[in-house]
């Protein structure tokens, strides 16, 4: 089976010295900053069809002293740690440790009307028939059925996958109250968590729109917004819609690490994506590096500014 850079990265970071792994990172990385994508902080289950959205406690912990400790003397917040979809797990994490790395930017994205009604994911409800016994063809219908943003968090059978504790999102109270923590920031990631591309762009302005006034209902000004599934998903059109409703900064995935001076507000940022069942600290750094040597050995990066209707390339320095 060939595997993907991600995956060959960890492959070698997972074998290579720790203090040579550290070198590599910094020469890499220089003085750029870095923004990681996660989904759940748990283990996953036997044969759990989620697996690769999930991390262990321990290797998250891990892999954030290691990245700290390869730059002892900075004094920026160049980690950002963002974990996407408002799962239960997610944010018990960010509780827990977010005092712990006070030089760590947290921000968790979440759907805030399934945060407010309770009403879980497709995917969550495709493990449950798994684990039942339902036929793949089931379950493929779950994943596939079409998509209504109007009424996606009406559905009873979602409200069911957020009641179970495997799935549960965490409550508006508790959210709220991490965004009381100083490094610990709150950002909208839609209503529906849809593929916006797939949407007729009427029904893809209105997931925007609608989800934003819902998110500030909630947790006041909407300061961050994550596209579901990154780049591929979304186009310049919803980047405009986004820019439109305020002076959120906008995340997708893009997988390299960005310039500080780029983190404004109508900006268009790239997270990288750390998947996989086990990501050890080797693993991850290995990933931020290989990204990193990636990007400046093309010498262009991607920066969308507010007003710009295209990505300007700028030479990496």
């Amino acid at each position: 089976m060939s595997l993907n850079l991600d995956e060959k990265l960890a492959h070698v970071g997972n074998r290579m010295p720790a203090n040579l792994l550290r070198a590599l990172l910094r020469t890499s990385l220089s003085r750029r900053h870095v923004a990681l994508m996660f989904h759940r902080v748990r283990s996953p289950g036997p044969g759990d069809i989620n697996a690769a959205l999930c991390i262990g406690e321990h290797d998250l912990d891990a892999a954030i002293g290691f990245l700290l400790a390869s730059y002892p003397r900075r004094q920026d917040r160049w980690l950002t740690v963002t974990v996407d979809d408002g799962y239960a797990d997610a944010a018990a994490y960010v509780e827990s440790h977010a005092r712990r790395f006070p030089t760590v930017d947290f921000i968790l994205f979440v759907c805030p009307e399934k945060a407010e009604r309770g009403v879980g994911f497709r995917w969550d409800l495709a493990e449950m028939y798994r684990q039942a016994g339902e036929p793949v063809r089931r379950i493929a219908e779950v994943l596939e059925a079409p998509q209504f943003p109007d009424s996606e968090n009406s559905r009873e059978d979602l409200r069911l996958v957020a009641a179970d504790p495997r799935f549960r999102l965490a409550s508006v109270e508790r959210l709220r109250a991490l965004a009381g923590v100083s490094n610990v920031s709150i950002g909208n990631h839609t209503n529906s968590h849809f593929e916006l591309s797939l949407l007729r762009p009427d029904e893809a302005r209105l997931e925007i729109e609608r989800s934003t006034a819902s998110f500030e209902r909630l947790f006041g000004r909407q300061r961050q917004f994550a596209f579901p599934f990154g780049h591929g998903f979304f186009d310049e059109d919803h980047v405009r819609v986004v820019r439109g409703l305020g002076d959120s900064v906008i995340w997708g995935t893009g997988q390299s690490p960005y310039w500080p001076a780029d983190r404004q507000s109508g900006a268009l940022l790239p997270r990288i994506g750390i998947d996989g069942p086990s990501r050890s600290f080797r693993a991850v750094a290995a990933v931020i590096a290989g990204r990193s040597l990636a990007t400046r050995a093309l010498g262009v990066r991607p920066v969308a500014r507010r007003g710009r209707r295209r990505p300007r390339q700028i030479v990496v320095r």
